[in-house]
């Protein structure tokens, strides 16, 4: 079956901030009402205008009554919705998402700078796999794309949270408050952020989103999630015999899934050097739990 592209695409470019924490859930208390989204709050159309690409629905929402709809009915045109809003230095970007089927579409989320991404998710529409994306260099984009191993279940409401940290040069991605991996963005991209944007190409399935909060970590007074690529270490990797893992917590379980989802091997023992030897060679998703966070991690067994 082919795919279709689907995009929700999501882009913060450079301004002053303005707010430490910003909310947007579409309620009329934030002066939206229901219907077409474009002209409400700033938000904006861009390259192939629909009317139905983005709209405020009360039908299902996370985060009070209302959620932000999108449906493509136009199957050869590019497009979205946009607004303005402030980026920091280090930038804690959130939503929950939810995709209704599972069919032929693509869909993606992303942050760009001037349309140079930075952070990006997306959905093989076929499989559900939820992907994520880094820079391997020589464009304004991120042109590398990586399995999380989460397959995604229609109608199921997912929060997606992005850290794009340009001090340290990194972009964090978590699901669920799950950390995935970390990259490194282009360095082109390096500023601070002003725009979210979602958009799509072509036909597919419909999707939703809820409950957009733009933060800056450093700023707020309670204790902000932070990558547990600082704490958590896995070595060697690419390896053949053993996973040495070093972490600041205690470690509470270790489990190794393999590229279909199976889990091939659960370790409760605590211990910090997990053997396998006995694996056949080929990419894991190693999940840690310590007694604070989860942390997923790929490693290469040879």
């Amino acid at each position: 079956m082919k795919k279709k592209l689907l995009p929700l695409m999501v882009s913060l470019i450079s301004i002053s901030a303005y707010s430490q924490i910003q909310t947007i859930s579409f309620e009329p208390s934030e002066g939206y009402s229901l219907n077409n989204i474009i002209g409400q709050q700033g938000w904006e159309s861009f390259e192939v205008p629909n009317p139905n690409a983005g709209r405020v629905i009360n039908t299902s929402a996370t985060n009070g009554a209302n959620s932000m709809n999108f449906i493509n009915t136009n199957s050869n045109a590019f497009g979205g919705v946009e607004k303005h809003v402030a980026g920091y230095r280090k930038t804690e970007y959130s939503f929950d998402f939810k995709i209704d089927a599972i069919g032929s579409s693509y869909t993606m989320m992303a942050f760009d700078e001037e349309y140079k991404e930075i952070g990006k998710f997306s959905v093989d529409g076929v499989t559900g796999m939820l992907r994520y994306h880094y820079y391997a260099g020589g464009f304004d984009f991120l042109n590398g794309v990586l399995d999380s191993g989460i397959i995604l279940t229609p109608g199921t409401w997912y929060n997606l949270k992005m850290i794009i940290d340009l001090d340290n040069i990194n972009v964090s991605y978590y699901v669920n408050n799950v950390l995935i991996d970390n990259t490194m963005p282009p360095p082109s991209s390096w500023k601070p952020f002003d725009r979210i944007h979602f958009s799509y190409n072509d036909s597919g399935s419909d999707f939703s989103v809820d409950n957009i909060k733009i933060i800056n970590p450093d700023a707020t007074l309670g204790t902000s999630d932070t990558s547990l690529q600082n704490i958590v270490t896995i070595s060697p990797n690419p390896t053949s015999d053993f996973i040495n893992i070093k972490s600041s917590d205690k470690i509470s379980s270790v489990e190794v899934v393999d590229a279909s989802g199976k889990i091939v091997l659960k370790d409760t023992r605590g211990e910090n050097q997990i053997r396998i030897s006995e694996l056949p060679n080929g990419i894991y998703i190693v999940k840690i739990d310590t007694t604070k966070q989860s942390l997923i991690k790929k490693i290469i067994k040879k």
